[in-house]
């Protein structure tokens, strides 16, 4: 897990990520924005459109300690909707597309 990040950085540029994701332009970066790699890193991808806990499980069990640390290490907000978690700054492009 990444550690001493700078969180308003990481705030920015999930905006930024997510604005691009959603005209487009999805990273084939197999490391997310975010610095995690393997599972952790395809979460942070996975939240931007929403996925389900027995989705998120797939890629890495105990995600609620994933979940803990995107809040309190980036400083993210992630919201359940309709049984799914998704980043709250995703909810705004879901709508305009």
């Amino acid at each position: 897990m990444t550690i001493n990040r700078i969180i308003p950085t990481d705030q920015l540029e999930t905006r930024s990520v997510i604005k691009e994701w959603f005209k487009g332009i999805k990273s084939k970066n197999p490391k997310s924005w975010l610095g995690h790699i393997k599972g952790a890193g395809n979460i942070d991808y996975m939240l931007i459109e929403g996925a389900s806990k027995e989705e998120l499980e797939k890629y890495r069990k105990g995600i609620n300690q994933h979940l803990h640390h995107l809040k309190k290490e980036h400083g993210l907000q992630i919201i359940q909707k309709s049984g799914e978690y998704i980043f709250k700054d995703s909810l705004k492009w879901i709508v305009l597309n």
